[in-house]
């Protein structure tokens, strides 16, 4: 897909939105048929891809090992996804200035340098698990949304009373508070409501998922 070398190179940039595209349909494949709240994606090397899905908003943790994002890639706004990087001090890959993007631009970010370690998976195996096993029990129980937004950006309902028990209230609150301003018409939901947080940049092919509760 592209080389150390080459990562700022014409088209680099999108190689990674094609590959995560790919990724990101087939995660969207699986999680209709095991729906799930909270979703950890993990990759070396090409854990750019990892990176991408949570520039997006596709993960909600990425944990990149020996990874970095092209340039034109790095974010400017956060999404609801955590970023932990894993990387050998002894890795050539610059991916500093990836890290720094990340946290430069809002999102809740780990720099893990692992002493000693080249540009090897297994040099960051241990460190990786480490952080896995975190991520996972970090992630609150939430209750199921009931709806989801597809890799090509359509309203996937899997639970209509879930859908209804979580934006309802939400609705309710909107007109509630157009009421009280004196509105004479109840407000559009915000671009920040759970029901309808996308992805706005034309840099992306994807759908910011549903923010949830913290």
């Amino acid at each position: 897909m592209f080389t150390t070398a080459s990562l700022d190179a014409q088209g680099a940039g999108a190689s990674v939105r094609t590959a995560a595209s790919a990724v990101g349909a087939s995660i969207a494949a699986l999680m209709k048929q095991h729906p799930t709240t909270r979703l950890v994606v993990c990759g070396f090397d090409q854990g750019a891809i990892a990176l991408r899905l949570a520039e997006v908003g596709m993960a909600d943790v990425a944990v990149a090992l020996g990874a970095m994002l092209p340039t034109e890639l790095h974010p400017v706004r956060p999404t609801q996804a955590s970023v932990i990087m894993i990387h050998g001090t002894s890795d050539p890959w610059p991916a500093m200035a990836t890290m720094n993007s990340f946290s430069k631009a809002g999102f809740v970010t780990t720099w893990r340098p692992v002493q000693g370690a080249e540009h090897r998976l297994h040099d960051l195996l241990a460190t990786a698990q480490d952080e896995l096993v975190a991520s996972f029990a970090k992630l609150p129980e939430v209750e199921t949304l009931g709806f989801q937004w597809t890799a090509d950006c359509k309203l996937d309902v899997y639970d209509a009373g879930a859908s209804m028990r979580y934006l309802l209230p939400r609705i309710l609150d909107d007109a509630q508070g157009a009421t009280l301003t004196g509105s004479s018409s109840a407000r559009k939901p915000s671009a920040s409501s759970p029901s309808t947080t996308r992805c706005a940049s034309s840099r992306s092919s994807f759908c910011h998922r549903a923010r949830r509760p913290r």
